[in-house]
């Protein structure tokens, strides 16, 4: 059997790259219904940063644990607008929160 050089990323890279592209454009989402265009530009500012902070990251339990971390965040930041009433649509989406 032979071993893959340590450059290769493995597998579970592969499959959390489109949760964490899922995730980044949920937060978008959520964005466009923010009412007050300051606010809006504001919160789009700090999820890019949020994102590109962790850009590079290669370590598979830090992304899963981020991306926890971001879920928690993304569902608590929609009912902190819900409740700040600063929503376009106050009505609140689930979000689903395992990751495997």
């Amino acid at each position: 059997m032979h071993r893959l050089p340590p450059s290769v990323l493995p597998l579970k890279f592969f499959i959390q790259k489109p949760m964490v592209i899922d995730l980044y454009r949920k937060f978008f989402h959520l964005t466009r219904d923010v009412i007050d265009e300051q606010q809006r530009k504001s919160l789009q500012e700090w999820i890019r940063s949020e994102f590109r902070s962790f850009q590079a990251e290669t370590d598979q339990e830090l992304i899963r644990m981020q991306l926890n971390r971001g879920k928690n965040q993304l569902e608590s930041l929609r009912n902190s607008l819900i409740a700040a009433h600063a929503l376009k649509s106050s009505k609140p989406k689930t979000v689903k929160k395992s990751i495997d």
